[in-house]
């Protein structure tokens, strides 16, 4: 798991068991959260090597993928806004992303929100924000297991 270095406790998204962070050991400071959850993922596929001798195919007809080119429309956007002088609109980036992502999925976990929350150059203290704010309007609806669905 990857964990922020101010944070004091992790819940284990697999079992759900909370953590003091204090007595996780083998950690590692990384910087950034997707170079975090590459360094996870090299770590349980190197585990799964070690424990059954192969890698494993974890992948199903639902796995979820990042598609290269989510940031593209973020990057036009950004070039007319610097034409008119005018500040990022994180209501209407956050807008998009869920669009892309419901457009891909019909429901998708709350880590995916994050991830792409990253190329689509919002900062991190404005999710929970924008995340509060779309569920306030019943556009964004939270479901079991902090997974999501796109109201359209």
């Amino acid at each position: 798991m990857y964990v922020k270095t101010t944070q004091k406790t992790k819940k284990c998204l697999g079992c759900g068991r909370g953590h003091q962070v204090s007595k996780i050991s083998g950690g590692k400071v990384i910087k950034g959260i997707t170079t975090a959850m590459e360094e996870v993922k090299k770590r349980q596929n190197n585990l799964a090597i070690k424990e059954f001798n192969t890698v494993p195919e974890l992948r199903t007809d639902s796995d979820f993928c990042i598609a290269s080119n989510l940031g593209v429309s973020y990057e036009n956007t950004q070039k007319k806004l610097k034409k008119k002088n005018l500040e990022p609109n994180f209501d209407n980036i956050f807008k998009e992303l869920l669009n892309k992502l419901s457009g891909m999925y019909s429901k998708f976990p709350g880590y995916m929100i994050r991830m792409l929350a990253d190329e689509f150059k919002i900062p991190h203290l404005e999710i929970k924000i924008l995340s509060n704010k779309f569920m306030n309007k019943g556009r964004l609806i939270p479901l079991k297991d902090n997974y999501f669905r796109l109201n359209k």
